[in-house]
């Protein structure tokens, strides 16, 4: 009799049951507390934040070079699953896939590669995905992604000419490193034989040819960015010279954007997830990126958000002050220190003078004469007394007859 089956201690359901019972404990929102990584979290509002379509929009028409996206009707965008299943039943879940008519009479943009010109009439399919960190081998995942794609096309997806939609693959990243992956499939792969077949030629040819567009936001933050444009108000959010700019970046959105309608709203709440996100320090603590939240909300939380920026820097002013306090401190002792060790190498090279030549008596009363001065000039009279005395008496006269203020 097989026996049935149990749970496996320390499983992925168990760890999670605990994690919740731990945050309802605490007082703290399980959604947000317990998902598993920060990483995790910003995937997760990166995909919410391109399934509005007039964000993708945006994106299409003022970072993608134009000639892949001329033969493409931005305003028709919408949303498919992004689900890919193969013939054989794999499965893959992409970020987002969007499908878009193309405008009448419009002709595509250059021929040639994986990602060539589009003819007229024949919808695109824009695959966007996000990453947060570098993916060397991403043109083979595209590739895969690509195929699986086309796969689990039903024959519906064709035109009169039997062709499938064509593709616009489109990876954002928001990584603090610089994106190095080969967007061509060929610079990963060697070609038969030597090697020395160009990408164009032979066997490599099938892998030729550029498989996605990549935005590297950290590169586009440093550039002129267009006004009025959502993807711009990403990409100011992603690298924020400090957590100040962006109430002024949220704020400028605000302006233009048309916060009565039901998606710009929802945009805007994406917005502000996205910022929590970034800077956990900052966020209220009751944020739940998993909850709609009406206008008035989120207009609390970016107040709640500047409010504890404010409590942050001037907590680090404090902090900044109490450690230039103690290192001002720190300092001083080391200068005092320092002073009085070099008065003790004065007042011991004095003493062993004056016992080299008036014997030790003399030395030992002149280093108890010494002890308490910190004055350079009686250092300064002592060492004239030595060479100019005649004898051990008369150096002793000579201390005795200095200011006792002076010594």
């Amino acid at each position: 009799m097989t026996p049935a089956p149990t749970r496996r201690e320390g499983s992925a359901g168990d760890y999670k049951r605990r994690a919740e019972a731990r945050c309802r404990r605490r007082h703290v929102q399980p959604i947000v507390a317990c998902m598993a990584t920060p990483r995790d979290i910003k995937d997760r509002i990166a995909k919410r934040l391109f399934r509005h379509p007039r964000l993708v929009r945006d994106m299409l028409g003022a970072f993608v070079p134009a000639e892949w996206t001329a033969a493409i009707d931005l305003d028709s965008l919408r949303e498919l699953p992004a689900e890919y299943i193969n013939e054989k039943g794999d499965k893959r879940l992409g970020d987002l896939l969007l499908l878009a008519s193309a405008p009448g009479g419009a002709m595509g943009g250059a021929s040639g590669g994986a990602m060539g010109g589009t003819p007229a009439g024949v919808p695109t399919l824009v695959m966007v995905e996000h990453q947060s960190a570098p993916v060397p081998r991403m043109a083979a995942r595209m590739m895969t992604q690509t195929g699986m794609l086309y796969e689990s096309l039903t024959p519906r997806a064709r035109d009169a000419s039997e062709r499938l939609p064509s593709l616009l693959a489109v990876v954002v990243y928001t990584g603090d490193g610089e994106w190095r992956a080969a967007t061509d499939l060929a610079e990963l792969a060697g070609a038969p034989g030597d090697g020395a077949a160009g990408a164009g030629t032979g066997a490599l040819a099938a892998l030729a040819g550029r498989r996605y567009v990549v935005l590297d936001s950290r590169r586009l933050a440093r550039e002129d960015l267009p006004e009025h444009n959502r993807m711009t108000v990403f990409v100011r959010l992603t690298f924020l010279a400090s957590a100040f700019e962006a109430w002024e970046v949220l704020a400028g959105a605000r302006e233009w954007l048309d916060l009565g309608d039901e998606e710009e709203r929802s945009l805007y709440q994406c917005y502000i997830d996205w910022l929590c996100a970034l800077e956990p320090e900052h966020r209220p603590r009751d944020w739940d990126p998993e909850r709609a939240r009406r206008m008035e909300e989120l207009m609390e939380e970016m107040t709640a958000f500047r409010r504890n920026t404010e409590r942050a820097i001037e907590r680090y002013r404090q902090e900044g002050m109490e450690i230039e306090k103690a290192r001002s401190a720190e300092r001083e002792r080391l200068l005092l220190a320092e002073q009085q060790s070099l008065l003790t190498r004065q007042r011991s090279l004095l003493a062993r003078q004056a016992s080299l030549r008036f014997g030790a008596a003399v030395g030992r009363r002149l280093d108890a004469r010494l002890a308490g001065v910190s004055d350079p000039a009686v250092f300064d009279k002592m060492g004239d007394l030595i060479v100019g005395c005649a004898t051990g008496e008369e150096l002793l006269d000579g201390i005795d007859e200095t200011p006792a203020g002076n010594l």
